[in-house]
C-alpha cells in the first residue's frame, strides 16, 4: 500500500492504521462484556488516546451494568444519591415481599438475661428497625414464676421488663413506643403442677419476656417470632388463651393507678392481673380481668368497688393497646360493643 501524505503531512496508510486500533478495541468490548461488568476501555490506553467512546457500545455497557445490578442485588447509589432504575425495580420487589424480621424468646435468671450477647445483639436490631418505622411501638410483657408469692413474681416480672426497656430507650427509642407490662406467674406455658416437670424446666421456660410488635402491618415487614417448643403434655395454655384474648377488643380493670412500684392484694385476688408502666407520665397502672364484653367487665368492676374506693374504672383496649374514650369513639365503628363502654363513660 501507498503512503500518500495528506496536508497535515500525515500519510493515508498511518490513518488507516488508526482506524483498524480503533475497531478491535470496539470489538473486542463488545466481546467481553458478558465476562465482565466493569469493562476495560482503555486497555491499551497510549494506542488509544485519540478515540472516543463510541455512543452504541456506552448504551450496551449501561444496560448490561442494569441487569447485573438487578441479579445481583447491589444497592449501589449513583451519583445524585438515588437509586437507579434497576435497583429501584427490586427495592420495589423486596417491599412488596417485606423484610422479615425476627423475635426471639428471651429467657431471664435471678441475674438478668440468660444470654446477654443475644439480647444486647436483638436489641440493636429492634432499635434499628424501629428508628426506620416511627409509627412501630413495642410491647415488652414480663414473666417471672419464683418462688415466693403473687407479689414478689409480679414486681419481678416488670423489673425484667424495664430493664430491657431501659436499654431499648438508650438506643434513642421514645418511651412513648414502648409498652412495659409485667404479669408475674398468671401466663406460664410449662403447666407447673404437673410432677413429671423438673423445677429447672419450669423456672426456664416460665421466666421470659415476650416481644410483640405493633402498627407494623402496613409496613414492608415480616414480623417471625420464635415458637417455644414444648410436650403438649406439660403445656399449660393459660399463656396462649391470654394472648387469644387480646386480638381485637378486650376490656380491663384498673384497680390502683401509682407513682411507685409495689404490690397490691387485689392482684392476687382477680385473674389475668398485671402491671403496666406509663414513664411518660411516671405512672403505673394495676389492672384484674381480660373480657370481650363490657358488660362482663362492668360486673367485675361493680364488684371491686365493693371492696375499696377511689380510682376504678374500667379501660379498654384495643389489640392489647389501652386507647382512650376519644379513641375509643373511632373504634366504635369497627367494635360495636364499644358503644355500651361510651355510654357509661360520658
Amino acid at each position: 500500500m501507498k503512503s500518500i501524505q495528506n496536508k497535515n503531512g500525515n500519510t493515508q496508510k498511518k490513518e488507516l492504521l488508526n482506524y483498524k486500533d480503533s475497531k478491535k478495541v470496539y470489538l473486542d468490548s463488545n466481546k467481553n462484556l458478558d465476562l465482565k461488568e466493569n469493562t476495560n476501555f482503555d486497555t491499551n490506553r497510549e494506542s488509544n488516546k485519540n478515540v472516543k467512546t463510541n455512543h452504541k457500545t456506552a448504551d450496551i455497557v449501561k444496560k448490561e451494568r442494569e441487569k447485573s445490578a438487578l441479579v445481583n442485588d447491589n444497592y449501589s447509589k449513583v451519583k445524585d444519591g438515588d437509586l437507579s432504575p434497576a435497583n429501584k425495580r427490586t427495592k420495589v420487589l423486596e417491599d412488596k415481599v417485606g423484610k422479615e424480621f425476627f423475635i426471639p424468646v428471651i429467657f431471664t435468671n435471678s441475674g438478668g438475661f440468660e444470654d446477654n450477647q443475644s439480647t444486647y445483639n436483638f436489641l440493636n436490631e429492634l432499635g434499628k428497625l424501629m428508628k426506620q418505622y416511627p409509627q412501630l411501638k413495642v410491647e415488652i410483657v414480663g414473666n417471672s414464676f419464683k418462688k415466693g408469692g403473687e407479689g414478689v413474681n409480679i414486681i419481678n416480672s416488670v423489673a425484667f421488663a424495664r430493664n430491657f426497656a431501659d436499654s431499648l430507650k438508650l438506643r434513642m427509642i421514645n418511651s412513648r413506643r414502648i409498652i412495659v407490662r409485667g404479669v408475674g406467674k398468671s401466663f406460664p406455658v410449662v403447666n407447673p403442677n404437673i410432677s413429671i416437670v423438673s423445677k429447672n424446666v419450669i423456672s426456664k421456660f416460665n421466666n421470659r419476656l415476650d416481644i410483640y410488635m405493633h402498627n407494623y402491618k402496613e409496613l414492608p415487614i415480616k414480623i417471625k417470632r420464635q415458637p417455644i417448643i414444648i410436650s403438649q403434655k406439660i403445656r399449660d395454655d393459660r399463656y396462649q388463651l391470654y394472648r387469644s384474648n387480646l386480638i381485637g377488643l378486650s376490656y380491663k380493670i384498673l384497680v390502683k393507678t401509682g407513682d411507685f412500684l409495689f404490690h397490691d392484694e387485689l392482684l392476687a385476688e382477680y385473674p389475668d392481673s398485671w402491671i403496666e408502666t406509663d414513664d411518660e407520665h411516671n405512672k403505673y397502672y394495676y389492672t384484674v380481668g381480660l373480657y370481650q364484653k363490657y358488660k362482663k367487665a362492668k360486673a367485675v368492676y361493680k364488684d371491686i368497688a365493693k371492696k375499696r374506693s377511689g380510682e376504678i374504672k374500667v379501660i379498654p383496649y384495643i389489640d392489647g393497646l389501652r386507647i382512650t374514650p376519644k379513641e375509643a369513639l373511632t373504634y366504635a365503628k369497627t367494635y360495636p360493643d364499644l358503644v355500651n363502654y361510651l355510654e357509661n363513660n360520658k
